[in-house]
């Protein structure tokens, strides 16, 4: 059971990251350099490959432009409606 939620979890933070960022117009290798990370790492993230930690979350969120409130509203209400809600 908690696998599953971990993998749900993931696709909504993954979803929002690359829904944000694809917003913005810019390239994964450009939102890896405000954060000061790899444009591989920000595809796995995407993918929802990747579990990343509290710290490298607040990169990635100031990267896109948008407070963390906002940021975890959105992934809320991703999980609230199955993942299928959108802003």
């Amino acid at each position: 059971m908690q696998k599953r939620h971990t993998k749900k979890n993931q696709d909504a933070f993954a979803r929002v990251v690359r829904e944000r960022r694809n917003e913005l117009g810019v390239s994964q290798e450009e939102l890896a350099n405000r954060c000061e990370l790899h444009r591989t790492y920000i595809a796995d993230i995407e993918r929802g490959c990747r579990n990343p930690s509290f710290n490298t979350i607040i990169l990635i969120v100031r990267g896109l432009g948008i407070s963390l409130e906002e940021f975890f509203a959105e992934v809320d209400r991703r999980l609230s409606v199955g993942g299928k809600g959108k802003r």
